[in-house]
């Protein structure tokens, strides 16, 4: 089985897979599905992302039916797929105020560069000030 990620629609991050970014998804129905510790396989709160993609589709709740539809080759048609959002666990719970979530090109996978600055804020790792962890120090990264 391969590996999902996802970019917030609201901070435009990367849905890592290791567990430190804690995300909501959002149906256009109002369920709220909260996801504390990612583990990169499509499931949020309980809800796999592409079985919730088939059921909002009038396909039931098979994952493969939502993948299809999800990555379908459409040949320049543009069809309404309705899918769900991913945002920041802070975010408000109003579907409509998102755009659609992007899939990550790095499929959740932590991108270091040459500083080793922090994925939050930016800043040089030995300096941060980011409240977005529990606890820094026991940062695997």
């Amino acid at each position: 089985m391969g590996q999902f990620s996802w970019i917030t629609s609201d901070t435009d991050k990367s849905v890592l897979c290791d567990g430190t970014v804690k995300v909501k998804m959002l149906s256009p129905d109002g369920r709220v599905f909260e996801e504390r510790n990612y583990e990169g396989y499509g499931v949020f709160g309980g809800m796999d992302f592409y079985a919730l993609v088939a059921e909002l589709n009038g396909k039931g709740n098979d994952r493969q039916d939502g993948i299809d539809l999800f990555f379908a080759d459409n040949q320049g048609s543009d069809p309404v797929v309705v899918l769900p959002k991913i945002v920041s666990i802070d975010a408000v719970e109003e579907f409509d105020m998102y755009p659609e979530s992007r899939s990550c090109p790095e499929q959740g996978w932590r991108q270091y560069d040459e500083e080793d600055t922090c994925y939050y804020c930016g800043e040089e790792l030995d300096y941060c000030t980011c409240d977005d962890l529990e606890d820094k120090d026991d940062r695997d990264w």
